[in-house]
């Protein structure tokens, strides 16, 4: 299967480097929502240079896992830099101004780069951003890299899966690390899930973290994406769907089981959540 390669133009005498995409991803890649453009497995020589005032950006994605060795990562746009070790990954961003590479006598990397309309929600939505991040000795990049260069479609569509499987891990490893105490909240929602009859107020639930509520605020957003409130409402909601189609409850039923004493105001949150009223979204996948 043809992919499409990168190449770089010069700008500004050399002091301005973009990396371009040449060529179309295939439509059936396309279409997934994410292709793997280019994927090594590489041993570098030498510190990377840094010419004053010498700017680099990609217009894809790319993620390097430093195997063995020392590095730098500098980002332009804004103006950190920091150095990495072996276990830790660079991610870069379509447009950002940035260069990493070795800081030692060599830099051993897996370096896979890629694009579609799956990476661009996942940078929408947190889950993937310009920086550095664990990944751990364990040569997973790698991995995704052996099977991208078997040219089928399958092969191709399986990397291109393991691919996003792995952007996810990472984000959910990366929480942990940042947040500290992430075993806490995958207890606090089993909690939720277990008592569905109960309403949570946000002080409650950061106690239960062992957290201020500014503090359990911000980490719980990052952990599930969603404010505290928000969460809990779609939470009981989504189990009342499921109890709706699967028992013989009555709606007020159902309702009180999820903590819902009015039985109006239960169907009305419903409809926001599901676009049809409990009777209505019963009717409907009963009948399927």
């Amino acid at each position: 299967m043809d992919k499409p390669i990168i190449a770089y133009d010069r700008f500004d005498g050399g002091r301005r480097q973009v990396h371009r995409i040449v060529g179309t991803v295939p439509p059936e890649l396309a279409a997934f929502g994410l292709a793997i453009i280019h994927g090594s497995r590489l041993l570098r020589g030498g510190v990377l240079e840094q010419p004053p005032g010498f700017r680099r950006s990609f217009d894809f994605y790319c993620l390097s896992h430093l195997v063995e060795g020392e590095g730098i990562y500098h980002n332009a746009d804004t103006g950190q830099s920091r150095e990495f070790h072996a276990g830790e990954l660079v991610m870069a961003m379509p447009g950002t101004a940035q260069l990493y590479g070795g800081n030692a006598s060599y830099y051993l990397e897996d370096s896979i780069c890629f694009c579609g309309r799956t990476a661009d929600a996942l940078r929408e939505a947190g889950i993937i951003a310009d920086g550095v991040f664990s990944c751990g000795p364990v040569r997973r990049v790698g991995r995704i890299i052996e099977t991208a260069l078997e040219p089928t479609l399958f092969a191709q569509l399986k990397a291109a899966t393991m691919l996003q499987q792995l952007l996810l891990e990472l984000h959910a490893e990366n929480l942990e690390l940042s947040i500290g105490g992430s075993s806490a909240f995958a207890a606090l929602l089993v909690e939720l899930r277990r008592t569905p009859e109960r309403w949570w107020t946000v002080g409650e639930m950061a106690k239960e973290c062992g957290l201020s509520e500014s503090h359990f605020r911000r980490a719980f957003h990052a952990y599930t994406g969603m404010p505290p409130k928000l969460y809990l409402d779609r939470m009981k909601l989504q189990l009342a769907a499921e109890m709706l189609i699967s028992t013989g409850l009555t709606l007020a039923q159902v309702a009180a089981r999820f903590g819902y004493m009015d039985p109006f105001h239960f169907s009305r949150r419903f409809k926001a959540l599901n676009g049809m009223s409990p009777d209505a979204y019963r009717r409907h996948y009963r009948m399927r």
